[in-house]
């Protein structure tokens, strides 16, 4: 992962302090990062927190949403950094589907909403699921179901 070859460039300390500063910076309140790869259930924060997140990589970092999809992501020299990238959330049936990620029983994905002529991003997020994936499917659908009226 990333994070691991960042943590072994910049140490642990450092990365850690690196992370709470953006996190602060972004405005995650109260988020706290203690796990530089978040496996340990030691990292604390909010659904409010993930939302923010979502948000900032939507609009500041959209290429990380391409790499969630599996889209190859060329450097400015040479071969693409990651070849065959599988999706961790495959909702690659949904063409509206922007981005996002599946980590053991939870889940973000962000979709790209029309309603009443506009395009909005949606970032629908679940904690605590044993089919997130499932539960992402049935929570947008009825997003849609319920505003997608005209």
């Amino acid at each position: 992962e990333a994070a691991s070859l960042l943590v072994r460039y910049l140490g642990r300390e450092k990365f850690l302090a690196l992370l709470n500063e953006r996190a602060a910076a972004i405005g995650m309140e109260g988020a706290m990062f203690s796990d530089p790869i978040g496996r340990t259930g030691e990292n604390t924060g909010n659904l409010q927190n993930l939302f923010v997140l979502a948000k900032h990589v939507s609009e500041n970092r959209g290429f990380l949403l391409e790499i969630s999809q599996g889209k190859l992501i060329d450097p400015f020299y040479g071969k693409p950094l990651l070849g065959n990238v599988s999706p961790e959330l495959n909702l690659s049936s949904y063409p509206d589907f922007n981005g996002g990620t599946l980590d053991g029983d939870g889940a973000l994905a962000i979709f790209n909403f029309e309603a009443n002529g506009a395009v909005s991003q949606v970032a629908v997020i679940v904690a605590g699921s044993p089919n997130p994936t499932g539960d992402i499917e049935a929570i947008y659908a009825w997003i849609k179901e319920r505003y997608a009226r005209e």
